[in-house]
């Protein structure tokens, strides 16, 4: 059962190819990409929608909605992190003796 390969990985490999040949040293990925995408290689098309800031647009929105809630709750961390706790160091009763044993 042969997998689906990625067209990141796909498009690097022909642009390795182009690459070595002569008078194309100074292509870029990008240039490479859009030649292939006009010439309607789906691949290409593929590559170029997923490095558009279009793909990335949802993902950003839930980053800034969530960006407030995860910096409170590292502010609240940090607050009880510093403070002294009080707990098991006074006089009261130990836990172990408030609860019964069972039998």
């Amino acid at each position: 059962m042969a997998h689906e390969i990625k067209p990141s990985v796909t498009m690097k490999r022909l642009f390795r190819k182009a690459k070595e040949i002569k008078g194309n040293e100074k292509l870029s990925l990008k240039a490479f990409a859009r030649k292939l995408a006009d010439e309607g290689e789906p691949l290409a098309k593929a590559w170029l929608f997923n490095k558009s800031l279009r793909a990335n647009d949802e993902a950003k929105e839930m980053r800034l909605v969530n960006k407030g809630a995860r910096i409170s709750l590292e502010k609240n961390a940090t607050k009880m992190a510093r403070r002294k706790k009080s707990q098991g160091k006074g006089g009261g009763k130990s836990t172990a003796a408030a609860t019964p044993a069972k039998v």
